[in-house]
């Protein structure tokens, strides 16, 4: 029901089991179940990017080529994130490996940088080097970092690379910027006003739009994201499944003291998407 709400109600895409999917704490198997689910719920796959990135270059491999295989738009990278000093060459060849053995002609890739949570960089060198080697099949990247820096200095050193950063803000200049849309967590409960703020970009309405989702995400940003999403679509669609599990699963408002929606706080300053996010995994 959540994926076709978000499709139905401003998503374009979906990245199935990102970081608010909890995709780091699932087996290959359980990935594996999840988007078996997906694919006999019926969904347009080619609406749905899966997270793909293991530690384990076997389990990212053989990941990629479920993914590929089944149908789904693309598969979200992470680096092999555990020894975190790599150099360039590494990163390079990692990516060249799955490439080398998920050998599809539907494989797209998506490189995933999270930097603060894995330790590990997408570097704009690397990912140039990618895009020269892998022009086809490496497409785009989702930054999760909060760099806009970064992002657009991927975006100006890779024409037609497709660079998703991770923050509504952004959309109101997304175009301007080279970007190809926003992949956000918040995007979760955000997903009218961000379909709003990308099609109205540079006007006042788009403006509008672009403050409205600042406003509800702030709301989130108060409290640990990954729980704070889920408890806002739990309330959303009345339905406890979607909400946090095990200690996470305290009321954020109990936790806090106060009510979510009196506690002040800041949007961050990032950028939107043609609009997608990361969904969680019940």
């Amino acid at each position: 029901m959540h994926c076709r709400t978000l499709l139905k109600t401003g998503c374009d895409n979906i990245t199935l089991l990102g970081t608010t999917g909890d995709a780091t704490t699932f087996s290959v198997e359980q990935r594996l179940a999840v988007v078996r689910a997906v694919v006999d719920a019926g969904l347009p796959l080619a609406r749905v990017m899966v997270g793909t990135g293991l530690c384990a270059l076997d389990d990212s491999v053989r990941l990629t080529q479920a993914a590929a295989g089944m149908g789904f738009a693309g598969a979200l990278l992470l680096p092999p994130f555990y020894y975190r000093v790599l150099p360039a060459e590494e990163l390079v060849g990692y990516v060249g490996e799955i490439v080398r053995r998920t050998a599809h002609p539907r494989r797209a890739l998506y490189l995933h940088h999270i930097r603060q949570n894995t330790g590990v960089p997408w570097p704009l060198d690397v990912v140039s080097e990618l895009r020269r080697l892998l022009p086809r099949v490496l497409v785009g990247l989702k930054d999760s970092a909060g760099d806009l820096a970064h992002a657009r200095a991927v975006a100006r050193a890779n024409p037609g690379f497709d660079v998703f950063p991770c923050s509504e803000a952004s959309l109101g200049s997304a175009s301007t910027d080279g970007f190809a849309g926003c992949l956000s967590a918040p995007t979760n409960p955000t997903a009218p006003c961000a379909q709003a703020a990308w099609a109205a970009q540079g006007n006042d309405a788009g403006a509008t739009a672009v403050r409205k989702a600042a406003e509800r995400r702030a709301i989130i940003a108060c409290f640990p994201s990954v729980s704070s999403v889920k408890a806002a679509l739990a309330a959303t669609h009345s339905d406890p499944g979607l909400g946090p599990r095990g200690a996470a699963a305290a009321p954020a408002e109990r936790r806090a003291g106060r009510p979510a929606e009196r506690r002040p706080g800041r949007a961050h300053s990032a950028g939107v998407t043609r609009c997608a996010l990361m969904i969680p995994a019940a």
